[in-house]
């Protein structure tokens, strides 16, 4: 069993993306050979190995080779999406939901959308993982023992029937037409590599080797640690980009739903001010509104609003419990008792709670 570089790609579906929230549905890999049937990916593996693309940074198109030489954790500039939720169908497929957050991206992805070509678009894994030679089907193979981290699922072009040329996996067999990378084919992409194993097998005496052994090392050790403080603020980039990106969603949410409840008041207040309702009733019937963002059905709500309230004040009229008022002290206190004891009786006829009932009747008194 070896140590592997995996890497596969499959088109996206027509109709998998979502242009008002910019996520697709993508199948990330699938169980069977590739194309050349140098590899073959057994279901069960993916099954139990599915996880590890949670959370994996979409990129738009793979590195170059130089740029996998020179910056192997890839650049926050062509970070355009990022995978979310994982699961695995019934046939061994691994699929997911995808983010797309790149707004141009977004754009081409919508565009591709509605002319029918995003299936001319695919992505493309790069995972890590073990294989071993096998006989599988009667083919001589690569059979993947285990994938265990996937540095990133990838854009790239998908050629429709016709014979564009892939990004992977072509007929001609160049250095991408592979789903692993043995451990000699990474070492021909990374001279740097070879030329620090090379040293520390040189033996000359123990001694030197000793040294050359702990500079090696050393230097191996250097390489780590600038890749792993790139990967760190590639992170902290891209949760800043993340972050901000949240917070100007939410303010701009927050604005807009202000600025819709500004709009209905104004039109509930336009189309109060000229019924014939007492202010007292106008103002009650404003601020059944004040919450309203939407002004789907706004006319017929207000008719009924303000329908409603001139029924609650003929009510009041015909049961006589304000008659009397303004005939003397004593007599204003009574009737604004009863008032107020009526309005709690025809508050609760309505429905509410007693407290509310209660409340609501003592304002409709101080506003007379």
């Amino acid at each position: 069993m070896q140590p592997i570089l995996a890497s596969r790609h499959t088109a996206l579906q027509e109709g998998a993306f979502d242009t008002a929230k910019g996520e697709l549905t993508v199948t990330i890999i699938e169980p069977g050979f590739n194309k050349s049937k140098g590899v073959y990916y057994p279901k069960e593996v993916l099954e139990r190995d599915a996880q590890i693309f949670a959370g994996a940074k979409m990129f738009g198109d793979h590195q170059s080779k130089s740029e996998r030489r020179d910056r192997p954790e890839d650049s926050v500039h062509r970070w355009v999406g990022q995978i979310g939720k994982v699961w695995t169908e019934a046939s061994g497929a691994v699929k997911a939901t995808a983010k797309v957050f790149d707004q141009p991206f977004k754009d081409k992805l919508a565009a591709l959308s509605e002319t029918g070509l995003l299936p001319e678009m695919g992505v493309s894994i790069r995972a890590l993982g073990r294989a071993g030679r096998a006989v599988v089907q009667g083919v001589k193979t690569q059979l993947v023992e285990s994938l265990y981290k996937a540095r990133s699922v990838d854009f790239v072009t998908w050629p429709a029937a016709g014979g564009r040329v892939e990004m992977f996996e072509s007929e001609k067999g160049d250095e991408n037409d592979v789903d692993l990378i043995d451990a000699e084919a990474l070492l021909k992409r990374r001279p740097d590599v070879v030329e620090l194993i090379e040293a520390s097998r040189a033996k000359p005496n123990e001694k030197e080797d000793e040294i050359m052994s702990t500079e090696a090392v050393a230097e191996i050790q250097k390489k780590l640690d600038e890749a792993e403080k790139s990967a760190k603020e590639l992170k902290e980039a891209s949760d800043k980009t993340i972050a901000d990106l949240t917070k100007e969603r939410d303010e701009q949410s927050v604005l807009a739903k202000k600025g819709q409840r500004a709009e209905v008041r104004v039109a509930v207040q336009e189309a109060v001010a000229k019924t014939d309702l007492p202010e007292p009733s106008k103002k009650r019937v404003v601020k059944q509104f004040e919450s309203v963002e939407s002004d789907d059905g706004l006319d017929k709500k207000i008719e009924k609003a303000v329908e409603s309230e001139t029924e609650f004040l003929k009510e009041l009229a015909e049961a006589g419990k304000v008659k009397n008022v303004g005939e003397s002290k004593k007599e204003e206190e009574d009737g604004a008792k009863e008032l107020q004891a009526t309005m709690v009786t025809t508050y609760l006829g309505r429905g509410q709670s007693l407290e509310e009932a209660q409340k609501n009747a003592d304002a409709y008194v101080a506003a007379m």
